[in-house]
């Protein structure tokens, strides 16, 4: 899987439980990665999204304790909701509703169904989502579920701006972990003042 998620060159995401900026294109840029895939989050990314909403025709697959939070509105705005995906059945569903989903990601999201399930654990987001396509499976936030998800990543799709805004949550800084290197700079581009470029990082062979 992936993680994709927009920084400042401190490597901070957020203040007070908003983006530290809002650029259109790469808004654009996550909507056109991140449509008819999986997209793995915590309850509060959730609950940031407008009305609270699961992204549409994607498969929102939520990381939380206590799925009684996940709020009304999200549920039904969703085509399908898992409360559960415990049994093997609820795992055979889920999996059959993502290679569904993923085998459509070229249509229109109209025309993709919007999936929202919970899942209590790490590991149980990872295991649901083996077997996929991973070039299908995105990590999109917040800063918790990063940190507890970058393991099972084995690349990251990072856009670095140059915003000064103090942040009070970051991703972990790619830079200073040695498991990972560096693989592309995009063209730097800017937007009402900031700077900014889509890079990608990889995580480095085993044997390197």
């Amino acid at each position: 899987m992936k993680a994709i998620v927009n920084v400042n060159e401190n490597w901070g995401i957020g203040c007070e439980g908003d983006l530290l900026v809002n650029i259109p294109e790469d808004m654009k840029f996550f909507r056109a990665q991140t449509a008819g895939s999986v997209v793995i989050m915590g309850r509060k990314t959730l609950e940031s999204f407008p009305g609270g909403k699961p992204l549409k025709g994607r498969v929102n697959l939520v990381l939380t304790r206590d799925a009684d939070r996940i709020s009304g509105s999200g549920i039904e705005a969703a085509d399908v909701y898992l409360r559960s995906t415990e049994s093997e059945a609820d795992k055979k569903r889920f999996r059959e509703l993502c290679n569904e989903l993923i085998s459509k990601k070229a249509l229109p999201a109209s025309e993709r169904q919007t999936v929202l399930a919970t899942v209590n654990t790490p590991e149980e987001a990872f295991k649901l989502c083996e077997g996929l396509d991973k070039e299908s499976v995105f990590v999109i936030g917040g800063a918790s579920v990063y940190e507890l998800m970058l393991k099972y990543c084995d690349s990251c799709i990072v856009t670095i701006n140059d915003s000064m805004r103090e942040a009070d949550t970051y991703f972990p800084d790619l830079y200073e972990l040695s498991e990972w290197e560096h693989a592309v700079k995009g063209e730097e581009k800017e937007y009402e003042g900031i700077h900014y470029h889509f890079d990608s990082f990889v995580r480095k062979a085993e044997d390197a």
